[in-house]
């Protein structure tokens, strides 16, 4: 006589299947919980990487039309620079073509909440390039041997000088001042001869 094991097939238990569920459930809402807080971080670092970027931006078109004025024996066309106010000639203008001597103004407009800056080529339509909330912001100019100041030319010099280097700060009721330096890399003397500016 053959004795046959007769297996009885045994499925999960009910507190077995409770127990799985609840951890399925608890690692989900484990990585559900770290997608959100990666979100909010990639929106947090893109958010500070597109400020940088903008701002990387606009220090470069101010360095780059600063770096490349022309210095000029007439009056007319000579570089002025005021606390507010900078204009004079370049020959790497925001908007126009690269290597045209272009008219440009570099301007500071303050009202009760807020100081912007403004882009003006050839007197065309003005161009909001920065905005501070609460803050303050001006022009300032240094010789190659005199400290900073704010208005150009300086009485000492003679007509046609550029400065050396020109800065905006920007002042903050909240943070430091924040300084923008830009240095003229021309010649900074002016002379009549036209093709000096080819």
């Amino acid at each position: 006589m053959s004795l046959t094991n007769t297996k009885t097939k045994q499925g999960f238990t009910l507190v077995e299947v409770m127990v799985v569920l609840s951890l399925v459930s608890l690692i989900s809402i484990l990585v559900l919980q770290m997608m959100t807080v990666m979100l909010r971080s990639y929106e947090q670092i893109s958010s500070l990487e597109g400020r940088f970027s903008l701002d990387s931006m606009r220090n470069a078109w101010f360095r780059g039309s600063v770096n490349t004025m022309v210095s000029s024996l007439d009056q007319e066309f000579a570089f002025k620079g005021e606390r507010m106010l900078m204009s004079g000639y370049t020959t790497a203008p925001l908007m126009g073509r690269q290597g045209m001597l272009t008219s440009i103004k570099w301007e500071i407009r303050e009202d009760t909440t807020q100081s912007s800056l403004w882009y003006v080529e050839n007197e065309q339509r003005p161009l909001k390039i920065a905005s501070w909330k609460n803050a303050r912001a001006e022009f300032s100019y240094r010789g190659l041997k005199s400290g900073w100041g704010g208005g150009w030319p300086r009485e000492e010099l003679s007509q046609g000088v550029l400065p050396h280097r020109v800065k905006l700060t920007v002042f903050s009721d909240d943070s430091m001042p924040v300084d923008i330096y830009a240095a003229v890399r021309t010649r900074r003397t002016g002379r009549y001869d036209y093709r000096d500016n080819l």
